[in-house]
């Protein structure tokens, strides 16, 4: 019987599989999802990710939580909240795949302080209601201590893509 030559079409290539026994996956391994494709199962990694909604509802949440403040703490103004909501907003397009990283939204004496950590840096935007009080802060993390950190004065929707696409790339 002669032998039958098998090829499979993955990410736009032919590959011989040939002699390969292929098995369908059924449960993903940790940190990983499975996606389908026509005949075959793929396994992808997936770094953890939320989308807008989800922050936007983390700002709400944190803002209206009183355990979230200390006593005589000043709340953050509705302009305040307004404003990070937008620039978080008009953030997602500007990023590969419109997804953010996980964030720690936190108030603290009337700013909001988003914080977006992996074990390799991480991006804080901090913005009150003073324009000048506004700034993103990032640090390079190795080892387990700080390598080098800096802050960018003026946060936009680009300058806060920018930095998280420089932290999803760690």
């Amino acid at each position: 019987m002669p032998v039958q030559k098998k090829k499979l079409r993955f990410a736009g290539n032919d590959l011989d599989v040939s002699g390969v026994s292929i098995k369908k996956a059924t449960e993903p391994l940790g940190g990983c999802e499975l996606e389908d494709g026509p005949t075959l199962r793929v396994l992808t990694r997936v770094e953890p990710s939320e989308t807008i909604a989800a922050i936007l509802q983390k700002i709400d949440a944190s803002v209206t939580d009183p355990e979230m403040y200390d006593e005589d703490e000043s709340h953050p103004t509705e302009d305040v909240v307004r404003g990070i909501k937008e620039l978080v907003q008009r953030t997602e397009g500007l990023l590969p795949g419109e997804r953010f990283p996980t964030a720690i939204v936190r108030p603290f004496d009337g700013s909001i302080r988003i914080t977006w950590v992996k074990e390799s840096g991480s991006v804080r935007l901090v913005y009150s209601e003073n324009p000048v009080e506004r700034y993103i802060f990032h640090e390079e993390v190795l080892g387990g201590r700080s390598n080098s950190s800096g802050i960018d004065p003026d946060p936009t929707p680009r300058s806060l893509a920018s930095w998280l696409e420089w932290l999803n790339s760690r």
